[in-house]
């Protein structure tokens, strides 16, 4: 029961986020923007599998350097 309930709360939480990343990614107008959010998607991912502290560190930066750019 509980995995169920688990389920339903990641689904609530994806269709409530979606709107806003797919308005974000549609709103995009400098072909700057790309390469730093792609770097931030690659920490991201690299995260949970190397363990190295750096990622979600340079995660943030490329985050910050991606909302700057499309600023």
């Amino acid at each position: 029961m509980s995995d169920n309930n688990n389920n339903q709360k990641t689904s609530d939480f994806f269709e409530a986020v979606k709107p806003i990343i797919t308005k974000f990614i549609e709103n995009i107008d400098t072909p700057f923007v790309w390469m730093p959010l792609g770097l931030f998607c690659l920490c991201i991912l690299a995260y949970p599998i190397t363990q190295i502290k750096a990622f979600p560190y340079s995660s943030l930066v490329f985050l910050l350097l991606a909302l700057g750019a499309d600023w």
